[in-house]
């Protein structure tokens, strides 16, 4: 909410641990929702993000086209100071989609289907973060890499 992030898409992956039991997931739904809506009253924010899910590798590629840009957040890739300098920032015509993987990451074969279907492979450094951690990180640095420039979002 904080950070301008509008959807949050879970990811059914190799090493997701979760039991996929009905009720789980409905629990689960809730309970991130709750926390949409504390944070956007914290934040004064009345834009509340969705979320949405459970999705695997082939739905998650299958919307590739829906966005501007994909990023894989894989703590093999080589290390960059700024991994989103280099945005063309003002053409950007569609959102941005941030894959982060599970508590161990993507399996291989995953990044792999990322990759071909054209995720980039960004890394923020030598640390292996926690899932969560991981998603706040790369949209803390991806919003400074838009403020540095004035750059603003819109829903045009």
């Amino acid at each position: 909410e904080e950070l301008a992030v509008s959807k949050i898409i879970l990811v059914k992956s190799d090493f997701t641990v979760f039991d996929f039991k009905k009720d789980s997931f409905k629990k689960l739904v809730e309970r991130l929702n709750l926390l949409v809506l504390e944070g956007a009253k914290q934040s004064r924010n009345n834009y509340l993000m969705d979320v949405e899910g459970w999705k695997n590798t082939d739905e998650i590629v299958s919307t590739f086209s829906g966005y501007s840009r994909v990023f894989l957040m894989a703590p093999g890739a080589p290390f960059q100071k700024a991994p989103f300098a280099g945005l063309n920032l003002e053409s950007l015509k569609k959102p941005i989609l941030i894959l982060v993987g599970p508590e161990g990451g993507f399996s291989p074969e995953e990044e792999s289907r990322f990759k071909e279907a054209g995720a980039q492979p960004v890394s923020l450094g030598d640390i292996l973060l926690k899932c969560d951690t991981a998603a706040v990180a790369a949209v803390s640095v991806l919003k400074y890499a838009f403020e540095a420039r004035n750059v603003t979002f819109s829903d045009e």
